[in-house]
């Protein structure tokens, strides 16, 4: 009897011995499977921090030394921003586009200004492709550039690598142009995004006997179907102050920047000058 009760007791502790093992295996294992979803869910936090941490974007304000500075890589001239704008919009920056805009900062930068040449075996002042190049590596992040002949603007003498300069002018009275106006300007770690709205306008002279009227007619698109305000207001005839002068009707709610449309120019720092490389409509 003594016996079959020993046996018994030396059952139940195997029994209670097994399930103690079975439920310490168990726990175990659902803290090692708990532990490795939270070393999971750290790895995937940490990565997102470092993704958020590198994508975070530094404001930079539009009227600052660098805001300024990108500014001026915008600021077409009258005469030659239809022409700069239409082929950034149809082709982005292409070498078309690059040459134009070099072509605009030839003539509107003093800098430049020795670099054009008034030869005797030429009827008109041109440019060497050498010269041309030192403003497309001023103003590009890669400036390289096939040469071309642009209708109307240039004409490349392929044989002496020489652009002639075809000087242009306004058409009658009345002529179109085209303004950017940047507003948002983000930094990241390896490159700039200019913001801008743009402004269509047409600026009408009316020409008597003494004096002359000129209004501007500001518009939202480029087919002028929605116009804006009508302005009869000489500072627009200021080509330095028109951009401020813009966004200043901007931000007074003047014109409603929820028509305009939106652009976006990036640029990449090139030994600490911000140089353009990319365009795009927003």
């Amino acid at each position: 009897m003594k016996s079959k009760v020993v046996t018994i007791v030396c059952c139940i502790l195997i029994i209670l011995a097994i399930i103690c093992f079975g439920y310490i295996f168990l726990n175990s294992n659902e803290k090692e499977e708990e532990n490795n979803n939270i070393s999971t869910e750290q790895e995937v936090e940490e990565n997102n921090e470092v993704v958020e941490r590198e994508e975070r974007a530094k404001n930079v304000v539009v009227n600052s030394r660098i805001g300024n500075q990108l500014t001026e890589h915008i600021k077409y001239s009258n005469i030659y921003s239809n022409r700069i704008i239409e082929e950034l919009d149809e082709n982005g920056l292409s070498d078309k586009a690059k040459l134009l805009i070099a072509l605009d900062k030839l003539y509107r930068n003093d800098d430049y200004q020795s670099l054009m040449s008034y030869p005797e075996d030429y009827s008109a002042t041109y440019i060497t492709g050498e010269n041309m190049q030192k403003i497309l590596n001023d103003t590009f992040y890669n400036s390289n550039t096939n040469y071309m002949s642009i209708e109307e603007s240039l004409e490349y003498d392929n044989s002496n690598n020489l652009f002639t300069l075809v000087h242009i002018g306004y058409e009658g009275a009345s002529f179109n142009y085209t303004l950017e106006i940047p507003y948002q300007i983000l930094q990241y770690s390896d490159r700039i995004e200019l913001q801008a709205y743009r402004v269509y306008i047409t600026k009408n002279v009316q020409m008597q006997e003494i004096t002359s009227n000129i209004s501007n007619n500001l518009y939202y698109d480029k087919s002028k179907s929605l116009p804006a305000i009508t302005l009869n207001d000489e500072v627009l005839g200021m080509e330095s102050e028109q951009i401020e002068y813009i966004r200043g009707l901007i931000e007074d709610g003047t014109l409603d920047k929820n028509k305009l449309e939106s652009v976006q120019y990036t640029f990449k720092n090139n030994n600490d000058i911000y140089k353009l490389d990319g365009f795009k409509k927003i």
